[in-house]
């Protein structure tokens, strides 16, 4: 219960760093585009789709992630409605779920004209896929055909349920990629070393990666077997393994520091897939996609990489490009160990609309993160959302006054320096945030405010627990054993929001939703709040974030 304290604390902290990342995101379309905006794309799976985890940095995540790109590209309405960590089974309730406020999440199913789809890898990835290789080269496929076996059933009741409730969409699915590959973190080191002592390379350890995707994989080409024409399977596997195949380095490149979730050049390869299949059904032409693409690269280029040495060059290079593939290798070979800067205030001029006067809603006792009751561990008076008439907003999360004694208590008996972060920063937090570094802290947590609007509050460096935290983490990425913390410590989000009146096209009810952040004119924000009145009558937004169990209610006094 202590350490789930403890990963409550770093959830509340992701959770506004997601909600906020569609500040920075907001760079427009140079040229005019086909108009395809009736066209209703929606994105569903898992976290290769969600691109929390693989657009770097966090705040691109619209730029970078391919659900954006093809969306913006083909001048889609588009909607990404994935769960990071879903498993098949685990989608197939997610899609089947009612309406649950201004998301409409079954609605939006039931009424898009495009559904992609990416699900199966968790089916593998979170039942000990290392212990399954090694079992698979002393041939025992036990476990290996007993998961594939209920992603098999769930995932032919998930595409089953989808037919049946939106039969004239167009569904694509894609495949899943094989990411064993040299230096790839996707196996434990006890596989890879028993692996190496029976005399497999690295070669052929990739091969053994492909055999088991090949029956993971073989769920969806059943599928379109046994119900000939009902989805288009976008082959990512087969992609991925082309570039890889022909360039080793390139094709690690298109993995994230993590060796699971695409990289920013795999999400664009993805993309590159996806929108073929949207010339072949007529949405633009080739040019199109194209021209298009050009725009936001260069576009990234000028607001990521200004003044750094080559970005001119590599402005040039891109507008010589004559296809897809070629913008994306003039922008990523140019982007290569750079480091992109993330500047929120540089879109502050994004057009939004606001409520006509400051509201503000306390933040609820039913408010739940990890299944906990965050809502009675805050501070009920100074944990709220707050709304401006200009367009901004503050969401700010506190604990109790006394909430040093809380933690003491908490953690009384935890030894801290046994919980090792530093495989979290180094994999995550310097790829979600470029520059970040625990050799700096509070330079680090100054590229939260500045780059995102996400800060602590209260936290004094001066104080002795903040200190210890602060020389522990500088000194080798672990936490101190004992964590002492200033009372009245909280997280605050600061940033823009705008207020979208949503009507559900199959019942005709009109509810009023409130994006964090400012997204696109066809997009949504990442966080989209229901403004709604409770059952005594006051007025309450409410969201949730599935992929840590969030729910949130906040309710005006």
């Amino acid at each position: 219960m202590r350490a789930k304290i403890f990963v409550v604390v770093i959830s509340l902290v992701l959770c506004l760093s997601v909600g906020g990342i569609a500040v920075a995101s907001e760079m427009g379309m140079v040229g005019k585009q086909v108009d395809n905006t009736d066209v209703v794309f929606s994105v569903w799976g898992d976290s290769i789709a969600e691109a929390v985890l693989g657009a770097s940095p966090i705040g691109e995540r619209d730029g970078f992630g391919y659900y954006g790109l093809v969306g913006r590209i083909a001048n889609f309405e588009f909607h990404n409605r994935s769960v990071s960590g879903h498993l098949t089974g685990q989608f197939y309730d997610y899609i089947t779920a009612p309406d649950d406020g201004a998301r409409m999440n079954n609605t939006l199913l039931k009424t898009s004209d495009i559904i992609a789809v990416s699900i199966l890898g968790n089916d593998l990835l979170q039942n000990d896929v290392s212990q399954m290789v090694v079992d698979y080269t002393d041939g025992i496929t036990t476990d290996l055909d007993a998961n594939v076996a209920i992603a098999k059933e769930d995932f032919y009741m998930a595409m089953d349920y989808i037919r049946s409730v939106n039969p004239d969409a167009k569904i694509m699915v894609q495949t899943v990629y094989n990411p064993m590959f040299v230096g790839s973190a996707i196996l434990w080191d006890f596989a890879r070393d028993a692996l190496y002592a029976k005399g497999y390379d690295d070669a052929e350890i990739r091969e053994v990666g492909g055999y088991m995707l090949d029956a993971l994989n073989g769920v969806v080409f059943d599928y379109l077997n046994d119900n000939p024409d009902s989805i288009t399977i976008i082959d990512v596997r087969k992609a991925f393994d082309a570039i890889y195949n022909e360039d080793n380095h390139r094709g690690a490149e298109l993995f994230y520091n993590d060796g699971v979730h695409p990289s920013n050049e795999g999400h664009a390869v993805i993309a590159g897939l996806y929108l073929e299949e949207m010339v072949k059904l007529g949405y633009l032409e080739t040019e199109d996609v194209v021209r298009y693409y050009k725009d936001i690269r260069i576009d990234q280029v000028k607001r990521l990489y200004d003044g750094q040495d080559g970005a001119k060059d590599a402005i040039k290079e891109i507008k010589a490009q004559d296809n897809y593939d070629g913008v994306t290798n003039a922008f990523f070979r140019f982007a290569e160990g750079k480091i992109a800067v993330l500047d929120k205030k540089a879109t502050e001029d994004n057009p939004y609309v606001a409520f006509e006067e400051t509201k503000r809603y306390y933040i609820d006792k039913s408010t739940t993160v990890l299944g906990l009751p965050i809502g009675l561990l805050v501070n009920e008076k100074k944990s709220y959302i707050e709304f401006y008439n200009d367009g901004t907003m503050k969401l700010q999360i506190m604990l109790p006054e006394e909430s040093s004694a809380l933690v003491d208590e908490l953690l009384k008996d935890t030894d801290l320096s046994t919980v090792d972060i530093s495989p979290i920063i180094s994999k995550y937090a310097v790829e979600l945030f470029p520059g970040f570094t625990t050799d700096k802290v509070m330079y680090s947590l100054g590229l939260l405010d500045d780059n995102l609007g996400l800060s602590f509050v209260g936290l004094d460096p001066e104080h002795e627990g903040v200190k210890a935290l602060i020389e522990s983490l500088e000194e080798d990425g672990k936490l101190p054993s004992k964590l002492s913390i200033p009372d009245g410590l909280g997280v605050k989000y600061e940033g823009r929001y705008t207020l979208r009146e949503v009507t559900n096209p199959l019942t005709g009810e009109t509810m009023q939703a409130i994006h964090m952040g400012a997204p696109y004119e066809n997009g949504d924000g990442y966080v989209i709040m229901t403004l709604a009145e409770n059952e005594d009558g006051k007025e309450m937004v409410y969201f949730s974030l599935d992929f840590i169990q969030m729910y949130v209610k906040a309710v005006e006094k």
